[in-house]
């Protein structure tokens, strides 16, 4: 999929009117460079695509052993996903560019957001090509493997924890493949719910990244940096000074973030802004659906502990 990317960026590249696209890509313009949702925008971006916050990043903890190089994976995982996040930019973007009618019908296109660009956009890419239909076709069966395979780590989050109830693992993955495809439903039944979802669980993986950052710090940043993370298969150390930082301000950072983008929506929505029961990305929706996740979380919390007879985990206990 890398290599079909490269060659098509190259060829999108070199189509009359790309330039239009490459200028949209990389011009800095200081009104969205200072704007705060820029910057809201491009960390949920981050975690959304690296798995910050999401929990399958922990969930794969599980089987890491103490001679694996977490730093240099971890490098390895932002740079690649930097990487392909900017070789399909350099297909998508002046694709669009290119084979749109005018400038203006560009723009049009570009302003529209992102659903669905990819299908239609290097679809039409691939018809110029000599050849396309069968590259297309290679291309697209790989972006679905890409995409199954990408759900593994999210399916694993759910089926771990049921194997570790003593389900078999057969029948835990069939159970939360079956619950992720009725709560997907919801995000399916439309473009407006799919961009509600968006923006909501957008703010909770912020939000659980914070978490996850005060957990490292009640359990010890430097603790966990030097025997967790800078471990003895570690072919490179993160500095002390880089990651400690990092883990400190990360909580503030997300709650300045959050808070200042609810408050916002009360610029967006000012009559319906604490609605929850209106599909739109306002306040009232995210209390709404992070009361019911926080409530099922605590009411689940409970019933695992009661099944595998342990309580709360204390600040003493090895959770490896």
């Amino acid at each position: 999929m890398f290599l079909i990317l490269l060659a098509l960026a190259v060829y999108a590249i070199a189509l009359p009117g790309a330039n239009q696209g490459l200028q949209y890509l990389f011009t800095i313009k200081s009104e969205y460079l200072f704007s705060p949702n820029t910057w809201i925008q491009a960390f949920i971006q981050a975690a959304w695509s690296t798995g910050a916050g999401w929990g399958f990043i922990i969930t794969y903890a599980n089987y890491v052993k103490k001679e694996e190089d977490i730093p240099t994976s971890c490098m390895i995982m932002g740079l690649g996903d930097n990487l392909g996040a900017i070789l399909s930019g350099l297909v998508v973007i002046p694709a669009i560019c290119a084979l749109s009618a005018t400038p203006e019908a560009a723009n049009e296109a570009l302003g529209q957001g992102n659903f669905g660009i990819t299908f239609i956009y290097i679809y039409q890419l691939f018809s110029t090509i000599p050849g396309g239909r069968i590259i297309s076709f290679i291309f697209f069966i790989v972006l679905a493997i890409a995409a199954i395979t990408s759900l593994f780590s999210m399916i694993e989050v759910g089926v771990k924890v049921l194997v570790d109830l003593g389900i078999v693992r057969k029948k835990a993955v069939v159970y939360v493949c079956f619950a992720g495809f009725l709560v997907g439903c919801f995000s399916a039944w439309s473009l407006n719910n799919i961009d509600n979802q968006d923006w909501v669980w957008g703010v909770g993986l912020l939000v659980s990244g914070a978490l996850i950052a005060l957990v490292a710090i009640k359990y010890g940043v430097e603790k966990l940096r030097n025997e967790e993370v800078n471990a003895e298969g570690a072919g490179m150390h993160f500095p002390k000074a880089y990651f400690n930082v990092c883990m400190y301000i990360m909580p503030v950072l997300v709650a300045v973030m959050v808070i200042y983008w609810l408050i916002q929506t009360k610029d967006w929505f000012p009559d319906t802004w604490l609605n929850p029961f209106i599909i739109q990305d306002n306040t009232g929706t995210i209390i709404l659906q992070f009361a019911v996740v926080v409530v099922a979380g605590i009411a689940l919390a409970k019933f695992f502990n009661k099944k595998t007879g342990k309580g709360p985990i204390t600040k003493d206990e090895n959770c490896q």
